[in-house]
């Protein structure tokens, strides 16, 4: 998308109730992994995620803060370490997924 395509920030009072974007296939089948592993909605999650990391960047006074960049780092880890831990289960282990759902939830919450 080019720059002179892009929305322009709403007027101070005049911003939108909802929020709609799209994401890379990557992004949306780590979320749904994610999703899965947690029990949850990708929707929900998506939901969630996104007002974490705008109370975050609140907390730290700008977006780009390296604060915000590390914990969004060590959150990304983690959820990648939760996949692969229920991968590595069902997998490896042979434990039955809806038990290796229960492990991730409780290890990885």
């Amino acid at each position: 998308m080019k720059a002179d395509q892009r929305a322009k920030p709403p007027a101070a009072g005049k911003a939108p109730s909802t929020v709609a974007f799209r994401l890379s296939r990557e992004s949306l089948r780590a979320l749904n992994n994610y999703a899965l592993t947690l029990d949850k909605s990708p929707h929900l999650l998506a939901r969630e995620l996104v007002e974490q990391a705008v109370a975050e960047a609140e907390e730290c006074g700008e977006l780009g803060s390296p604060l915000a960049v590390v914990r969004l780092g060590l959150r990304l880890l983690r959820e990648d370490m939760a996949t692969m831990a229920k991968a590595l289960l069902i997998k490896a282990g042979n434990v039955d997924p809806a038990k290796a759902d229960a492990w991730v939830r409780e290890n990885f919450q």
